[in-house]
């Protein structure tokens, strides 16, 4: 795997995917419901589990996996970039500039989605296992089918947002 050749230590990962699952009505998470009522105005931004896209639901699931298995006491965090830029109301160059990053415009641009997303889902993970962000999506009741925190393969697993 590409990151383990990176030859750095890792202080966390966000991935852009869900990371646990649900076998409940649509797929629903509880974490799904809560984002999708604070922002109605972007609701279908969050996608429940039956309606994602096969490789979308897989590939980030496998990649953390991955990354467990080469980094065993990794911590890991769910991320939706997209969502979290309109939650707070600002596009990627300001977010970047208010969050002191240091990203330069060749890398990552507006229109590169997939480099924008690993950026902002980078400081999810930052600012969670940090402990600037405190609030932990993971850590809501499941809903009924919803895999409890104990019942996770990638456990633990967290899902930090900013308020």
């Amino acid at each position: 795997m590409w990151v383990a050749e990176l030859n750095v230590d890792l202080l966390g990962v966000g991935v852009d995917a869900p990371l646990w699952w649900s076998s409940g009505e649509s797929g629903a998470r509880h974490a799904d419901r809560w984002l999708r009522g604070r922002y109605p105005k972007a609701r279908n931004s969050v996608m429940l589990i039956n309606s994602i896209f096969g490789g979308v639901l897989i590939q980030g699931f496998l990649f953390a996996a991955e990354l467990r298995q080469r980094f065993p006491d990794l911590p890991v965090t769910e991320a939706h970039p997209k969502l979290l830029m309109h939650a707070r109301k600002q596009g990627f160059e300001a977010l970047a500039r208010d969050s002191g990053l240091m990203v330069g415009p060749n890398l990552v641009h507006e229109s590169n989605d997939d480099r924008r997303d690993a950026v902002v889902a980078a400081l999810a993970a930052r600012e969670g296992f940090s402990g600037s962000w405190t609030h932990d999506l993971a850590d809501l009741r499941p809903l009924c089918g919803e895999q409890a925190a104990s019942e996770r393969a990638l456990r633990p697993v967290d899902y930090w947002w900013f308020e």
